[in-house]
């Protein structure tokens, strides 16, 4: 699969031989963020979550944050984008994969298209820090493959809006990086 990547030093994507219903592991060396959104136009307020794993499959990290005057679902899944790169940075991360299941979201990451979008700013910030990596790619995943991060956006709250798990994880989040795996041992 590391054939399959375009390593540069910017936005690159991936063809993905396995299934896209199901998480895949990473090529060895690599970290893959998975990100999701929550939003309720209702009231504007978004949510992001995201889980960071090895190319193990190990879960080193998920978090969750909330925010408030979110224009649309778009903005909030690539502020899950951009809260994920920050989290890989964070975690020390050199070459990275960053997967949702935002398909036009994916797009306009890889490609110029992004700067004609209401998401420009944000755009601009993910593929700006993306730049920190060795190597990075944004790849598709269908929802199946991404609970965890799905579960993770859904946790904040006005009186909790931000949230990180370690090890040892929440038995949720356990089950939920199982279920993205379809119960295949990673």
């Amino acid at each position: 699969m590391l054939e399959d990547l375009i390593c540069s030093d910017s936005v690159g994507s991936v063809s993905s031989a396995g299934d896209p219903g199901r998480w895949q592991r990473p090529p060895v060396g690599w970290m893959k963020i998975n990100t999701d959104a929550a939003y309720t136009a209702a009231n504007g307020r978004g949510a992001t979550g995201v889980v960071l794993r090895n190319d193990q499959g190990v879960v080193l990290v998920g978090a969750a944050r909330a925010y408030s005057n979110v224009a649309d679902v778009m903005m909030a899944e690539v502020m899950g984008a951009r809260d994920g790169v920050l989290l890989a940075l964070e975690q020390g991360a050199t070459k990275v994969l960053l997967e949702t299941d935002n398909a036009t979201l994916i797009s306009l990451l890889n490609s110029d298209d992004g700067i004609q979008s209401v998401i420009v700013g944000f755009w601009h910030e993910v593929r700006e820090l993306s730049l920190s990596f060795v190597s990075f790619a944004c790849i598709h995943v269908k929802r199946e493959g991404n609970e965890a991060a799905h579960l993770c956006a859904c946790m904040p709250s006005a009186s909790c809006p931000e949230l990180s798990w370690f090890e040892p994880f929440p038995n949720w989040l356990k089950e939920a990086t199982n279920k993205d795996c379809d119960g295949v041992m990673i």
